[in-house]
């Protein structure tokens, strides 16, 4: 059997998930099967990456409730996995399969009574991922000889799935990047809780309240740390979960007994697609200082509003929520100069009310910052 052209779609794939299932297709004519599918050994609903001669079958599957109770799935020890490609029948007999409702109800009924699975990275794990390869009734069982030659063919397909693996963590990391632009300080944790990338903002704030321990990241209070902990597994679960709603993640405040600014910690789950069945999995930890002032660089305001030098002074400290009082004891003038002062700043920057200058300085700050 010639192979070339499918390990050249895996290759592509790996860059771009979208072709996943067009070197599904390629494959499966190359092998002589119905179709193929990337599978996880939990299967998620409208997650699973297959072949288009697959979609009705695929369809029963899920509607039918059959992916949660797979009995081929349920079947694979790790050393089918060490072993290369394996078939039904070296999971179960003849009399065996005949007894199975799955076989009977499921496998026949869908014209998919014939499968070779193979690992193509991973262990035996939710992060797992192996090619299925499923026969009709006409095709029939793959045999001996056929498995031999898919065996030769896994080393060859497998290392388009590191090279995919590696481009996802990449991914991950650009991300942490993007959020280091943004002076967002964030961690990216990988599903077991362990820290995959910690961008510089993040690190500025380790030796104080934060620490990473054996590559995970700990919080120094024991109260904060229980929280911590906690909210780090609900993230890494939602990560993994395969129901269709997002929980709600609850984000708290650390312990500020050491005087300094409330830290909040935020967390969200980073969950694969039904395209990109490599894609990263984990969470995402970010941290937000609340009690950090927004104060611009007053030659910006000016040049943006046509603001005198006091009057960027003025809409500095408005930026803060500083009241009139608080702004003229800062700036060492009269109440009623402030007053003035934030009149002529309403006119110029076309707002009314104070909070409309805060949220104003807020956008400011997010883009010259």
């Amino acid at each position: 059997m010639e192979y070339t052209d499918a390990i050249g779609k895996f290759y592509e794939a790996a860059a771009n998930p979208d072709m996943w299932s067009e070197a599904l297709e390629t494959l499966s004519a190359a092998v002589g099967c119905r179709g193929a599918l990337l599978t996880t050994p939990v299967f998620v609903p409208g997650g699973l990456v297959h072949t288009s001669s697959l979609r009705e079958a695929v369809e029963q599957f899920f509607e039918q409730g059959w992916y949660k109770s797979d009995l081929r799935n349920s079947a694979v020890k790790p050393h089918h996995w060490r072993n290369g490609f394996f078939s039904d029948h070296s999971l179960f007999t003849d009399a065996e399969m005949a007894k199975s409702d799955y076989y009977e109800d499921f496998a026949r009924t869908a014209d998919v009574p014939w499968f070779a699975a193979g690992r193509l990275m991973g262990e035996l794990t939710s992060d797992a991922i192996s090619i299925s390869l499923q026969r009709n009734a006409s095709e029939g069982a793959f045999g001996l000889t056929e498995i031999s030659g898919l065996n030769r063919l896994l080393p060859r397909l497998q290392p388009s799935m590191v090279l995919a693996s590696r481009l996802a963590d990449m991914k991950g990391k650009a991300l942490m990047e993007g959020l280091q632009l943004a002076r967002q300080p964030s961690v990216l944790l990988r599903p077991n809780g362990i820290v995959a990338y910690i961008n510089p903002a993040a690190e500025a704030l380790l030796g104080g309240r934060l620490s990473l321990r054996r590559q995970k990241l700990i919080a120094t209070h024991l109260s904060d740390n229980k929280r911590l902990q906690t909210l780090i597994d609900e993230a890494c679960a939602a990560a993994s979960s395969f129901t269709s709603a997002m929980p709600q993640l609850r984000p708290f405040i650390l312990s500020n007994a050491d005087q300094e600014g409330r830290l909040m910690v935020t967390a969200a789950p980073l969950r694969r697609t039904a395209s990109d069945v490599v894609a990263f999995t984990g969470a995402i930890l970010m941290f937000s200082d609340l009690d950090s002032q927004v104060r611009l660089p007053v030659d910006v305001l000016q040049s943006a509003f046509d603001l005198t030098n006091r009057e960027a002074s003025v809409m500095t400290l408005l930026g803060e929520e500083q009241t009139v009082q608080e702004i003229g004891a800062t700036l060492g003038i009269a109440n009623e100069t402030v007053r003035h002062h934030v009149k002529t700043i309403f006119t110029k920057t076309g707002c009314s009310r104070q909070s409309e200058v805060v949220a104003l300085c807020f956008r400011i700050h997010n883009v010259v910052r």
